[in-house]
């Protein structure tokens, strides 16, 4: 989830909060109610400021490591919109760490700069036989 920083701000606390809240609703909705003390602990430790506790995730992101996002954030998001709940958190969390993404991007973006020749002319045979068609 989201590690608190030295300087955390009562915005960002708030939204931690919210994150966890999101989190213990899908679960419970489907039928894993978690132990408040638990919760409590979650809580304490994503909202505490010098925390050291990190993720998985974070030490990935940290190494530009591949990461779960997908598989995790993504998950909770879908589990959280099979029961109808609402999920901003898990939203905003899942579409900013689309960076998962930039490996299979940067692919496509090499291959592109490879090929673009081959492109650029069934580009130009495909829009010469459109003018042909027009004509």
């Amino acid at each position: 989830m989201i590690q608190a920083h030295p300087g955390i701000s009562a915005g960002a606390a708030s939204l931690e909060n919210q994150l966890v809240d999101e989190c213990v609703s899908a679960a419970t909705a489907a039928g894993h109610p978690l132990d408040d003390g638990e919760v409590a602990k979650v809580r304490a430790y994503v909202s505490q400021a010098g925390s050291t506790i990190t993720t998985s995730m974070l030490r990935e992101i940290e190494n530009d490591s591949p990461i779960e996002a997908d598989q995790i954030i993504g998950d909770m998001m879908r589990r959280a919109s099979s029961f109808s709940l609402p999920a901003p958190i898990l939203s905003m969390v899942h579409a900013h760490l689309g960076r998962s993404l930039q490996g299979p991007f940067s692919t496509l973006f090499d291959w592109t700069v490879e090929n673009i020749d081959v492109i650029q002319n069934c580009q130009r045979s495909y829009d010469a036989r459109e003018d042909q068609i027009a004509a």
